[in-house]
């Protein structure tokens, strides 16, 4: 270790006592730093840390005293010192914020350099987050970027838009490309553990996310995973979170009084309206004004059918590697019990990364990442309940659930339980998604890269709906059906194969100059099909789907496949002059196979120019201002998703006179183009 300097001190007969300080600087990440300069504030007195950033410091006995902890790059840190022997200390990297790297797809930049419109998530917020989705984590910190979280129900699929809606029937979500693989149009961003993401960057203009494209009409939302740190021992990491939901307020229905006051006051209208001065005489009154109609309960459906939700997480993780290589490898679960009854939710997250130097000029990468889920969702809705009639009860004497009858026109009918359509209306899914990415990076030259990328996606999932007897919907509307269940699959594999050449030169003090070509080659297959029947044993216990007597009277079968390719190539030139004038030009140009041939192609073209004011010599040494740019941009994206066989005729099976026959579906439209923006 290296003493710094040491402050001279009066010579004295007498030996001052000292004493002993030592420990251990690390970055967040847990990596020692050598060279972190240790000095008691207010003197002279220091030291440096060593090769494992270690210290050791020799100072004058005292109750206490201020270390100041300073390394270039890392913000400097004050520390009281109490007593302790030993000290170890974190630092932050200090990184100005226009120096900070933004992902802008098929590459990276800076703030400072950006000429489009992107905006980055704070990276401190996805550190210090306790949010338990992505989706609830991001809400409200972008401008222009609106999050809706579904339903509300555990599980459901969040809902974001980019600036408005871009489109009339084509996408209108962003697209989310994760570690630059490009998801599919079903992906969930909720599907992502938290704490498994290092940034979030959004392309907003058109300038910006031209760069993909057909895809990119809606906006394109960047997202970065962790990986291995390299010359890093082991780092595990574990965290646990647990939260309860539950209604600050009780939600106001009718009351029983209420509900008959407004019935007869309904009443009265209608009387009013065809023209009847004597209420008695209206149809409709005797019915009401049964003695018999009302019930005499004060029944209050909503506290019936909440319940206090609650929420847990588990979090582990591991990263580290050595000089030639890193991995990281994520474990999360979840499990959410929602505030509605029959509703709730459970989760597994994985991902298992590993980068390697194969030699001096290739890298290689490998990454697997996925989910597997259940699902329980109710088919009812809180307006159920809401709507349900007050004076009815909700329970037998026995403790069984209560269905109220009634006749008419000599048929017998009941009255909807909310409970039993919350309980015994519900719909179990499984999901199951995987993402296996490969890449090989080849440096050819100092300044020319080629990497060439491999992903390939799958996502299955299992859904069975089923409806007791006891239920409107199960029941055939208060028919003779015994219960109804729906069995549905569906899986969706993405192949997609990239190529990308990039190249980044200085030529002398002035001039840089950045370029990229890139070729995407995607294939994504869908399938889906339900089976539905009716007239199960039991509603409890034998009603799997092929426990059903009759196939579904309005279609037992029902299902679809399809396919479509895209083939794109996209090139990228940047130019900055004088580190203060940029400007950057893009061009994609996708073929699609959901178009006819005559319009298979479209051409995307992007433009964008930045000064950097800040930088000029009549604003450099400005006190009051320290950063500022003006920039301006255009840009052209697409929209392509208009279903994979929009231009062809299609046909669909049918019966003809007991014989199996075709009839045409779909007429083709040849005259079918690509949607620009």
């Amino acid at each position: 270790m290296n003493k710094l300097s040491m402050s001279e001190s009066p010579t004295n007969d007498t030996k001052k006592e000292t004493i002993v300080i030592r420990g251990i600087v690390k970055d967040k990440e847990g990596t020692p730093l050598p060279g972190v300069t240790i000095l008691i504030k207010g003197s002279t007195v220091g030291v440096s840390t060593d090769v494992k950033g270690e210290y050791v410091m020799n100072v004058e006995k005292r109750d206490s005293l201020v270390l100041s902890f300073s390394f270039v790059g890392m913000k400097t840190k004050e520390v009281k010192w109490t007593g302790q022997q030993t000290l170890n200390v974190v630092l932050e990297e200090d990184v100005s914020e226009v120096e900070e790297v933004v992902v802008i797809g098929y590459g990276t930049t800076t703030k400072k350099d950006l000429t489009g419109s992107v905006a980055s998530f704070d990276s401190q917020i996805i550190e210090e987050s306790t949010a338990t989705s992505v989706a609830h984590m991001m809400q409200g910190q972008i401008p222009g970027l609106s999050i809706l979280a579904g339903d509300g129900a555990p599980g459901s699929p969040a809902r974001l838009e980019i600036r408005g809606v871009p489109s009339l029937s084509g996408a209108t979500s962003p697209l989310i490309v994760v570690d630059n693989v490009p998801m599919t149009s079903d992906f969930d961003i909720n599907e992502l553990n938290p704490d498994d993401i290092q940034s979030i960057d959004i392309l907003k203009g058109a300038s910006s996310a031209a760069i993909y494209g057909s895809r990119a009409a809606a906006g394109v939302i960047m997202i970065m995973t962790k990986g291995g740190r390299r010359d890093q021992k082991p780092v595990i990491n574990y965290s646990y979170d647990y939260s309860i939901t539950s209604l600050v307020s009780d939600v106001n229905t009718l009351t029983t009084d209420e509900f008959k006051m407004l019935v007869m006051e309904a009443v009265r209208n209608g009387a009013k309206a065809e023209g009847y001065d004597d209420i008695t005489k209206y149809s409709k009154y005797a019915t009401f004004a049964a003695s018999d109609f009302f019930g005499e309960a004060n029944t209050p459906w909503m506290k019936y059918i909440m319940r206090d939700g609650s929420k847990q997480q588990h979090k582990v993780s591991i990263r580290g590697g050595g000089s030639s290589f890193g991995y990281n490898a994520s474990l999360g679960y979840t499990d959410e019990l929602g505030q509605v009854k029959g509703t709730n939710y459970e989760r597994y997250t994985y991902d298992i990364g590993f980068n390697a130097d194969i030699n001096k000029w290739i890298r290689a990468t490998v990454k697997v990442s996925g989910t597997l889920s259940d699902r329980l969702s109710n088919n009812a809705g809180l307006s159920t309940a809401a709507k349900a009639r007050p004076d009815i009860k909700a329970y037998n004497d026995d403790g069984s659930l209560y269905l109220h009858s009634y006749l008419y026109s000599g048929r017998t009918y009941y009255v909807v339980n909310p409970i039993i359509e919350m309980e015994e209306n519900t719909t179990e899914s499984e999901d199951h998604n995987v993402r296996l990415t490969g890449n090989l990076e080849f440096r050819i030259l100092p300044e020319l890269n080629l990497i060439t990328q491999y992903t390939y996606q799958t996502r299955k999932g299992e859904r069975y709906a089923y409806q007791s007897s006891r239920t409107q919907a199960g029941s055939g509307y208060w028919g003779d059906q015994k219960g109804f269940g729906r069995k549905t699959h569906s899986k969706t594999d993405s192949k997609e194969l990239e190529i990308r050449l990039s190249y980044m030169k200085d030529f002398g003090e002035n001039h840089k100059l950045t370029a990229m070509l890139a070729s995407n080659y995607n294939d994504e297959e869908q399938e889906y099909y339900t089976l539905s029947m009716t007239d199960f044993p039991d509603d409890y216990v034998q009603n799997a789907i092929w426990q059903g007597a009759n196939p579904y009277k309005y279609g037992a079968v029902n299902g679809s496949a399809s396919g479509s390719v895209l083939l794109s190539f996209v090139g990228r030139i940047e130019y900055k002059f004088m580190d203060r004038y940029l400007v950057t030009g893009t061009i994609r140009s996708d073929g699609s196979s959901k178009f006819s041939p005559k319009y298979r192609w479209g051409t995307f073209p992007s433009f964008a120019a930045a000064w950097i004011v800040s930088e000029e010599n009549f604003l450099k040494d400005s006190q009051g201002l320290s950063f500022l740019k003006i920039r301006a941009g255009w840009g052209k994206t697409g929209n392509g998703w208009v279903g994979e066989y929009g231009w062809r005729t299609l046909y669909s099976s049918t019966d003809y006179q007991n014989m199996p026959a075709t009839i045409p579906s779909q007429i083709g439209n040849n005259e079918l183009k690509w949607e620009s923006t």
